[in-house]
Formats: structure tokens, C-alpha cells, sequence
């Protein structure tokens, strides 16, 4: 599936699960963690504890449902920073960007061919922070792609030859500002997982079937080919969030030393969903549903080998665990 975007649909336990995430697959498949894009809440980059864990990681940062009026005259604000994340997904995911010519740098086409060693005369972009469409300068460094970051691999802003202003980032590859080629990682449900407050059980918190088609309609409408997986993770004996949601930064949190885990499941298509079910409406809250039961699925079945310490003995028919690192 080269060239194709993935989509990770997936519970959310702790702001840790980026790193559990790129830990777990270090040993077998360490790219999918360098080049995955997380979307995340705010808290991950105000809250002093949260942001060691976000950083070298790709984010698109958007305020959850549930925080959107806590300050309620900054709903605005925040609604119009998810529409801006939202866009630059699109432009994530999406078959091209911003376009260029190497005769005419100040827009009309962009192109791979153009924008590497391929190009006699240019082989450096750059995007100004204030817009990702907008191509207003060249250079003539080798090699050397230069943007701002909406999510691709990050690097240090650094100052231009000219000595001009360094507020520019840089890619590690053409692809990553050309669209396509993506790995996203989402969790739908617009938080972090909770416990059952009679059992104390840890469960996955129930999807956003809204956010779920929105991701959907994204990954089907950009010109390039997307697949969703379900994915369950589970470490929240890490640093567990609070019981109850809590509208303060700077929530008092134990952290520990704890096993963890992470299981993907085979691709759902919303097409057979909707085959079967035959009603549209219906077939998004039945996808989103079906998404849901697959996470669940995994993740009992990860409870079960961590907490209920059979290890790799909890493995089922549809779901073989394993540790590659032994």
C-alpha cells in the first residue's frame, strides 16, 4: 500500500501513549512511529507534565468537545483552531499541497520532480508560518526542503542565508509536505479513558460517531487511498489520569512502572457497513460501532495478558499477541 494514508482508530489513555506507542514497535516497525502524526489535545503542549511527551513527536492539536465552553469566551478561539487542524489534515492527507514552479516560485505548480536533486536551479522551498500555501522565497541549498510544520517530521527552525528572519521549520523529506504517505492516529472518543465508577474497571471511553465519519469522509475525499484500523492501547497504570475530568491544567498524577500494550486489528470498510445496513445515517453510527467493538475487543484481550498476567496465553483466534523484542 505505498503511497497509501492509514488511519489509526484508537482509545486514548494518558498523554504517555505516543511514546508507549513508538516503544512497543521500536524493535520491528520503528518508521511507523517516526513518521505517524498524533491528533492530540491542547493539554499535551500547556500542561508542564504532559509536554516531555510531546515532544519529537507530530502533532495536530485540536480542543476537545468536552473543553470547548470551559472558558466560554474562548469557544471561538477554539473552534476556529480545530477548523485550522482540520484544513491542514486535509492537506496532510491529500494528493498535493501547495504547487511550484522552479521558473515561477511564487505559486502556480509543485511537484516532486521539481522540488529534488532533479531541479537544476531550485531545490529548497519556503513556507512562512502564517500560511502553508503561500511559496515566497528560494534558495539554493542542496537537497533541502524548508516548511512550516502542520504535522510532518519536525526539525530545528534555523537562519536563512540571507539572515532573515528563522522562524521556518524543516521537513526530513519531500514526501512529507506532498500529502499522501500518512499515518494518523486519532482517538474519537475527544479524551482520555476513564474507569467504570462502580466496578473501577478501565474501559475504552464509547466513540464520537461524528468524529469518526468526519475522519472517514477526510481519508475517502483526498485523491489518495486510506485505510482505518482499528488499534487499542493499554497503559494507563503509567500515569493514570484523574477519575473525573477536570477543567484545570496541572492535575495531580501518580506515575509508575507498569506493563503496557498495543494490538491493531484488520482494516473495517465503511462500504460493506454500509451494504449491509442499506441506511446511510444508520451505516455511520453502525461504523463507528463497529470500530468501537474492535478496540474493545483488543483491548480485554491486552487486559487480560497484562493485568490478568497470562502474557502471551490471552492471544484468541482473531487477535495473536507476541513481544518481538525476545
Amino acid at each position: 500500500m505505498q503511497g497509501h494514508n492509514i488511519v489509526f482508530i484508537s482509545n486514548h489513555q494518558t498523554e504517555a501513549d505516543p511514546a508507549v506507542i513508538a516503544l512497543l514497535l521500536e524493535a520491528t516497525h520503528p518508521h511507523i512511529a517516526e513518521k505517524m502524526t498524533y491528533v492530540a489535545g491542547d493539554r499535551v503542549i500547556t500542561d508542564p507534565l504532559c509536554k516531555p511527551f510531546s515532544m519529537g513527536r507530530n502533532l495536530l492539536c485540536v480542543y476537545s468537545k468536552k473543553h470547548m465552553y470551559d472558558i466560554p469566551e474562548l469557544a471561538e478561539m477554539k473552534r476556529k483552531a480545530n477548523t485550522r487542524s482540520l484544513k491542514e489534515m486535509a492537506l496532510l492527507l491529500s494528493a498535493s499541497t501547495s504547487r511550484f514552479n522552479p521558473q515561477n516560485p511564487v505559486g502556480d505548480s509543485f511537484n516532486k520532480s521539481t522540488a529534488t536533486s532533479e531541479s537544476a536551479s531550485v531545490s529548497t522551498l519556503i513556507i512562512p508560518s502564517s500560511s502553508t500555501t503561500s511559496l515566497v522565497r528560494t534558495l539554493q541549498t542542496k537537497n533541502t526542503i524548508v516548511a512550516l510544520s502542520p504535522g510532518g517530521r519536525i526539525r530545528e527552525p534555523r537562519e536563512l542565508r540571507d539572515g532573515s528572519s528563522s522562524d521556518f521549520i524543516q521537513f526530513k523529506d519531500v514526501d512529507t509536505i506532498l500529502g499522501g504517505s500518512q499515518i494518523i492516529w486519532i482517538a474519537p472518543s475527544g479524551g482520555r479513558d476513564r474507569p467504570d465508577p462502580i466496578t473501577r474497571e478501565w474501559y475504552p471511553a464509547p466513540f464520537d460517531a461524528a468524529s469518526v465519519d468526519n475522519m472517514r469522509r477526510l481519508t475517502e475525499h483526498t485523491g489518495v487511498p486510506g485505510h482505518i484500523y482499528p488499534l487499542a492501547v493499554l497503559c494507563y497504570d503509567i500515569m493514570p489520569p484523574p477519575p473525573q475530568v477536570e477543567k484545570e491544567i496541572g492535575e495531580r498524577r501518580l506515575i509508575s512502572f507498569h506493563g503496557t500494550g498495543l494490538s491493531v486489528a484488520p482494516e473495517i470498510s465503511f462500504s460493506e457497513i454500509v451494504a449491509a445496513c442499506g441506511d446511510p445515517e444508520k451505516s455511520k453510527m453502525a461504523y463507528a460501532k463497529a470500530l468501537y467493538d474492535s478496540v474493545t475487543e483488543q483491548y480485554n484481550v491486552l487486559k487480560c495478558a497484562i493485568h490478568g498476567r497470562k502474557g502471551l496465553e490471552a492471544s484468541v483466534a482473531s487477535i495473536s499477541l507476541s513481544q518481538p523484542w525476545n
